[in-house]
């Protein structure tokens, strides 16, 4: 299994990049670079937050419907059980993939 926590600030690192080296460039050795980099971090967990939030919605707007049933929400005579199975199948693969991006 991949570590998805370590991915993310891997991306968020290098996104902040240039941030964090300028500000040691030019506020090394000052007081006003503690403030700085402090500023830095909580942006980061920020956009860690907003990253972790979009990947759940995204994972809820892709839940697919049921092919097994109507579109009024009704299972045909015969295909109780593939729905049934259906309905299962994806609510373990949703709760696995939230469950993973809890972990983040």
């Amino acid at each position: 299994m991949d570590n998805y926590n370590e991915r993310l600030y891997e991306i968020i690192n290098y996104a902040y990049e240039g941030e964090v080296g300028w500000i040691h460039d030019q506020l090394d050795g000052t007081s006003v670079m503690d403030d700085a980099i402090k500023r830095i971090e909580d942006e980061k967990a920020k956009t860690k937050q907003a990253i972790t939030s979009l990947i759940k919605e995204l994972v809820a707007d892709a839940k697919p419907d049921n092919p097994y049933k109507t579109s009024y929400g009704l299972v045909p005579k015969g295909l109780e059980d593939s729905a049934t199975a259906h309905d299962v199948a994806i609510k373990d693969f949703e709760q696995n993939l939230l469950k993973e991006l809890e972990e983040v």
